[in-house]
């Protein structure tokens, strides 16, 4: 059956495109609100909150290189190669180890490790995670471990 695509295959193909068409696609104008956030895509939020060279650096990290251990309150545990991120969505906490990210602690962006662990859990965990960082930034903390 060349040439017809399956469901799945098309519902991969869009969620392909939607995420390259995200890449080229800054945000013009920073949500006011979580529910503005949430109608942006994946790679849209992620450009919000670092650079489009931690995002590529962080595609380059193999899924294999990534653990990630998920807690009763949503508490996000990953250990990417010999680094650890843990994520406390309800304590609005990031707390990480790499030497990129102690350099950009006060400027509340994301190192690649912490972008990789966001790709890495599924989608809409990520956005919901994400879309409140990117309007409630001065309402989180990012710690150095």
């Amino acid at each position: 059956m060349l040439g017809k695509a399956t469901r799945l295959q098309v519902k991969v193909r869009e969620r392909i495109d939607s995420y390259i068409k995200g890449k080229t696609e800054g945000i013009s104008t920073p949500p006011s609100t979580v529910d503005e956030a949430l109608k942006l895509n994946l790679s849209q939020l992620l450009r919000g909150l670092t650079d489009e060279g931690r995002i590529n650096r962080a595609e380059t990290i193999r899924e294999s290189h990534v653990s990630i251990k998920r807690g009763p309150r949503g508490e996000v545990t990953a250990k990417i190669k010999e680094y650890t991120v843990e994520i406390d969505p309800s304590r609005r906490t990031i707390l990480h180890n790499c030497e990129d990210w102690i350099e950009i602690l006060s400027e509340k962006r994301l190192c690649k490790h912490v972008v990789r662990v966001f790709l890495s859990l599924p989608l809409e965990s990520s956005k919901k995670i994400l879309a409140d960082l990117l309007v409630n930034r001065e309402k989180w903390r990012f710690e150095a471990a």
